[in-house]
């Protein structure tokens, strides 16, 4: 594997540049950009690209060779080379900030381990994580994290989605310095997108919005026979429903339309539905043509459908109705907030019941009868967005 990942960085390698000038932020792992292209507007940034495909220039001056043998020496002698690397990089640029969206980056913790006593170190929360509280399952069963990945993390600074990621990271015992509860990202990203281009949505355009969460390989990745099976049910279950009820529906692809991705994503599941159903699928699939195309689905419906997805966080997250359905018997996938909002009993009929009755209810009789407020799992400011509240944090430590 080791000699894979060198193959990939000397094939990708264009450039070595021996001059580097001084940046006042970071932005850790090239990947997040699109998050953070708002939030970073008109500052004087460095894109830090830390995934090996990724890494086509490499930087050498004299103070990073300097850092590097200094680190390699004193500090990191059990830390990677690549490691080393970038926080001699970082020191070098001498920002006031490094920032990503990339919440889970070992390689981000370790930099922020050793430079945040002097560069304000920033994650904001991209992705739902069960309020950390998979990590403990996953550790426990051996499964996706590494042994020592709680060892590891290390966040100085986290703007979060709400109350449910601070209570699962104390009770996980995660080392989160500080918590800004603020929400999410892309649904302020979406917000702005949509104002700065003078878009209207249509609230009763679709009566059901499914948002795709292909499994693939999720039972291996878990170890478990009834994850996958439960995800194509669930929309088996959505597009009879839809059918029945002669409704407007919508399925909000995950994949980019005309990829080899989006192929895979739907013959996962295919083989679970009849002809009819397909065919249904198919007439009514809100193909993914830019990074805003799902929530222009996911708000132009009166109900959003899934198992466990970020978007079901954002819709509730603004007063808006939700049904999460977690069929797969493992109880890490439940949402959050119990009620009317969310069912694991995997039975058609009640699955119909309690659709049907969030379709007929309006959004203030709606959220009365959930157990908690939507902003445990996703805060919304209408008056300020994390856009603007994220910038504040930025200025606030230049």
């Amino acid at each position: 594997m080791q000699y894979k990942k060198i193959f990939y960085f000397l094939k990708n390698l264009k450039n070595i540049k021996f001059n580097l000038n001084k940046k006042k932020i970071v932005v850790f792992d090239g990947e997040c950009f699109s998050d953070l292209k708002y939030t970073i507007e008109n500052y004087d940034y460095f894109i830090l690209e830390d995934r090996i495909h990724r890494i086509n220039t490499i930087y050498i001056s004299p103070s990073i060779i300097y850092y590097f043998f200094l680190y390699l020496f004193l500090v990191f002698r059990k830390y990677s080379i690549k490691v080393i690397y970038t926080v001699a990089l970082i020191k070098s640029l001498k920002p006031k900030v490094v920032i990503t969206s990339i919440d889970n980056s070992i390689n981000f913790f370790l930099c922020a381990k050793v430079l945040s006593k002097e560069i304000f170190f920033l994650v904001l929360q991209s992705d739902y994580e069960s309020g950390f509280r998979e990590i403990e399952h996953d550790l426990k069963h051996n499964l996706i994290y590494r042994k020592n990945y709680k060892d590891l993390l290390y966040i100085p600074n986290f703007i979060c989605f709400g109350q449910n990621d601070v209570d699962g990271a104390v009770e996980q015992k995660l080392k989160i310095e500080k918590f800004y509860k603020y929400g999410s990202i892309r649904i302020s990203n979406f917000l702005h997108y949509i104002q700065k281009n003078n878009i209207k949505l249509n609230k009763t355009l679709f009566d059901i919005c499914f948002i795709s969460s292909p499994g693939v390989g999720v039972n291996i990745s878990y170890r478990d026979d009834f994850i996958e099976e439960g995800i194509k049910e669930l929309l088996k279950f959505t597009i009879r429903f839809a059918i029945q009820n002669n409704l407007k529906f919508v399925f909000a692809a995950r994949r980019f339309e005309n990829t080899s991705a989006f192929k895979s994503e739907l013959d996962f599941y295919k083989p679970h539905l009849s002809s009819k159903e397909l065919e249904f699928l198919i007439l009514n699939i809100n193909k993914k043509k830019n990074r805003f195309s799902s929530y222009f689905a996911l708000l132009q419906s009166n109900v959003a459908v899934s198992n466990a997805s970020t978007f079901l966080y954002d819709k509730i997250g603004l007063n808006e109705k939700i049904l999460s359905c977690n069929f797969s018997g493992s109880r890490i996938f439940d949402f959050p907030i119990t009620g009317i909002c969310s069912m694991n009993n995997y039975n058609y009929d009640d699955f119909s019941s309690r659709l049907k009755l969030i379709l007929n209810l309006n959004k203030n009789e709606y959220l009365k009868m959930l157990d908690q407020n939507p902003d445990y799992v996703m805060e919304f400011d209408e008056r300020e967005s994390v856009i603007q509240k994220t910038r504040k944090i930025i200025e606030k430590n230049f």
